[in-house]
């Protein structure tokens, strides 16, 4: 029998705005328009035409699912109603696991590999998901809107549709939206919530009076200035990076405070930014968009001497590749008393284990070498506490920037 098409979203077929809309653009259009738009670019281009871009290129892919399932659900059945061997409808896109972050917001991926989903009971509830996040996205563009994933989710949740049970899965099936339609998340009305911090020399500039203004042009000893879709939509002119010395990234907001108090910023002027943790889409955008506009500064990473300080650096990396790592390192741990060393969980060694056979850990020999040491593990606030909060923001992050003591 052929597969319902309101089984394929859910316990609600989608939205008759949605619905009406694809109809209404296949009557104006035609089908080969329709396809035409499936892979257009938005960057760069007015609010207005961007929000008509993704509506469009929602409706053609839509459109396309639907005249496949159709087909598919005529040659079913024969006249005397015998099954037939057939070859059901896919749905294929980019994988989103393999996303990386670029500095415009746009799409893109490090992977030549895609995802292949049949329309069948087998993939039901993910292209449930999928369809009802496209659904989501279509309303919010067709409306010229902008909402975080947060408030995604929790409008699904007030629809009633039943198809998501937590923002994990909304997330995921955000995730396989863009890769279908090969458009980033900002460019479909989809903001990141802010998390991470910036502080230093980075300060916006008003143009007409060439003052710095705004929250980045700081004060030593402020808690930092979130990093949000504001800072990043500014003008290239508008930013300069003044004396700064290097973009210094550092793993937790902890040893951001602790830098900041400590005086670092006097010390040697530079642009300090943390992700506070795993970092964030912003973050990384940010830290493109300085690579662009002041190619002149070395980005350093500064994080725990263990595989998870590692991992977060890799991550980084994959899509700011050109970031060193400037510690913690093997030789940093000597001033560290050997009470303060953690021993490595069940977790950490698999980790390690894994980093070991991560590509980018086997093309630099100094950063397998450092892998292969970290026996046990210490936090850079043991550190801190070793030499003091003076010592430590004043003498030893500014004198290993100095002589560029990264890898």
């Amino acid at each position: 029998m052929p597969l319902p098409i309101p089984l394929l979203f859910g316990q609600k077929p989608l939205t008759l705005s949605l619905y009406h809309s694809v109809r209404g653009f296949m009557t104006q259009n035609g089908v080969g328009n329709a396809m035409k738009i499936k892979d257009s670019g938005v960057t760069g281009i007015a609010t207005s035409e961007r929000c008509a871009t993704v509506v469009l290129a929602i409706e053609g892919v839509v459109l396309q699912l639907l005249q496949d399932v159709a087909r598919t659900a005529n040659r079913t059945s024969n006249r005397y109603g015998a099954s037939t061997n057939i070859e059901l409808p896919t749905v294929r896109f980019s994988d989103p696991r393999h996303s990386i972050i670029v500095e415009d917001g746009g799409f893109a991926t490090n992977s030549v590999q895609g995802c292949s989903l049949v329309v069948s009971t087998k993939h039901f509830r993910r292209l449930g998901r999928l369809f009802g996040a496209l659904d989501c996205i279509h309303r919010l563009s067709s409306a010229g809107r902008t909402a975080t994933q947060r408030e995604l989710f929790y409008r699904v949740v007030a629809d009633g549709t039943g198809l998501w049970r937590n923002q994990r899965q909304m997330d995921a099936a955000i995730r396989d939206a863009t890769g279908l339609l090969r458009i980033g998340r900002p460019h479909l009305g989809i903001l990141t919530t802010e998390r991470g911090l910036i502080a230093g020399s980075l300060s916006l500039k008003d143009i007409s009076t060439g003052c710095a203004a705004g929250a980045t042009a700081m004060a030593p000893g402020s808690g930092g200035a979130p990093i949000s879709e504001a800072m990043l939509n500014v003008d290239d002119s508008s930013l300069d990076v003044g004396a700064a010395h290097c973009v210094l990234v550092v793993e937790k907001d902890t040893l951001f405070q602790h830098l900041l108090q400590g005086r670092l910023l006097v010390t040697l002027p530079l642009i300090l930014v943390t992700g506070r943790g795993y970092p964030d889409v912003l973050t990384r955008r940010l830290l493109q968009r300085l690579r662009r506009l002041a190619p002149q500064l070395p980005q350093v990473y500064l994080g725990d001497y263990d595989p998870h300080g590692v991992h977060i650096f890799l991550t980084y990396k994959v899509s700011c590749p050109f970031l060193h790592w400037l510690g913690m390192h093997e030789i940093d741990t000597k001033g560290i008393p050997k009470q303060a060393a953690l021993p490595l969980s069940l977790h950490d060694k698999s980790l390690r284990a894994s980093l070991l056979r991560h590509p980018t850990i086997l093309d630099v020999a100094a950063y397998k070498e450092q892998v292969q040491t970290m026996d046990q593990k210490f936090e850079l606030e043991a550190l801190h506490a070793a030499q003091g909060s003076e010592a430590f923001a004043q003498h030893f992050v500014p004198e290993k920037i100095m002589r560029c003591g990264w890898i």
